[in-house]
């Protein structure tokens, strides 16, 4: 009972690294002046949108990068286009290492066989588990991926709420970190 206990404790930590970093969306802008701009977007703000033109950057190194980071105001945008997001190999990869790890795990608490037809060491149904376990999280990871993918959207302003459509594609959807507030 201890050895499942631990188990269920331990796939927690895994999922640990996951949770620290969160990415805006990639997004394309046309300017009405006819200039094109691509980053991430950070943040929608009534009056405009925020855009860091280098993407990737982690929460640690954004207030680094303040000289990368754009106030666009809504009259001057035309249109965004939040690219899409494939998440098919991350989630898949994700599903074959836990799904894989999972069954390894609970093939070894298993214990060594003693006696009958089959007999197994702890090892050898620690190799069965985790092949079926990662087939298992392949074909859940594929799906999570597939449902969790999102296409091209293309938006235009809408009066009164400019682009407010598109928050939830940002970085910061709900509030801004205190050192983002200083940009006007």
């Amino acid at each position: 009972m201890l050895r499942i206990l631990s188990v269920f404790l331990f796939i927690p930590i895994l999922f640990l690294p996951l949770q620290l970093y969160s990415q805006g969306a990639t997004v394309s802008i046309d300017l009405r002046n006819g200039s094109h701009l691509t980053g991430e977007l950070l943040s929608v703000r009534p009056d405009g949108i925020l855009l860091c033109t280098v993407e990737g950057l982690s929460e640690k190194s954004l207030p680094e990068h303040q000289r990368d980071l754009l106030k666009i105001c809504n009259e001057d945008l035309l249109r965004i286009t939040v690219q899409s997001r494939s998440r098919v190999l991350q989630r898949t990869l994700t599903g074959l290492l836990f799904g894989g790890g999972i069954g390894f795990l609970i093939g070894v608490m298993g214990g060594d066989d003693t006696e009958g037809f089959l007999r197994m060491t702890a090892l050898e149904k620690g190799g069965v588990g985790g092949f079926l376990g990662a087939a298992i999280g392949i074909v859940t990871g594929l799906l999570f991926g597939l449902a969790d993918s999102t296409p091209d959207r293309m938006v235009e302003p809408l009066p009164g709420s400019g682009f407010q459509s598109i928050r939830s594609a940002s970085r910061y959807p709900v509030t801004e970190p205190l050192f983002l507030t200083t940009i006007p």
